[in-house]
Parts: structure tokens; C-alpha cells; sequence
């Protein structure tokens, strides 16, 4: 078991987060990846509206059959990581934040 409470964590922080996550994930269960998704969107839209305003504040993709060390070999893993970005207007614009 790990000394990182990754759970309670996640729930502090105060900017988006894109999960991606690998249904087959044998080092990080594809279960654990939706707990902290849930953790980090449920908390964002209870308690900062800034953050909670934001399109992109908690985004999870999922990759079928996708396993620890080989889910960013699948398709569209870079176009998942693309879209997300692009969803901040301030990056697609070339605006500093």
C-alpha cells in the first residue's frame, strides 16, 4: 500500500487536472483513476469558482485496454492531451495566463 493519500490530495488542488487513464492499468486501477476524478471535479465545483467556471477544471479519458506503461502508445492519447489544452483560451490564443 502506498504512503501517498493521493484521495485527499487531489481534492486540494485548485487548478484543472486531465486524468488519463488506462482501464487495464495494472499499477494504477482504472477504479482508483475515477475515485480521484470524482474527488478532484466534486470538490472543485463545491469550493472555488474560478476554478469551477472552467470547461476543463476536471477531465478523465479513458483508454480501453490501455495498461500502465503502454497507454500512450494508443490512438488519439496525444489528441486527448491536445483537445484538453485547447479547451483554455488563453493557451490556444498564444495569451500568457
Amino acid at each position: 500500500m502506498s504512503h501517498w493519500d493521493s484521495l485527499s490530495l487531489v481534492g486540494e488542488l485548485k487548478i484543472p487536472v486531465l486524468f488519463l487513464a488506462g482501464e487495464d492499468d495494472e499499477v494504477v486501477p482504472h477504479e482508483q483513476m475515477l475515485a480521484l476524478h470524482w474527488q478532484h471535479r466534486d470538490h472543485a465545483m463545491a469550493s472555488d469558482s474560478v476554478l469551477a467556471a472552467s470547461p476543463a477544471k476536471s477531465t478523465l479519458v479513458s483508454f480501453p485496454g490501455g495498461r500502465h506503461n503502454e497507454t500512450w502508445l494508443l490512438d488519439d492519447y496525444y489528441g486527448s492531451i491536445a483537445s484538453w489544452l485547447e479547451s483554455f483560451p488563453s493557451l490556444s490564443s498564444g495569451k500568457a495566463g
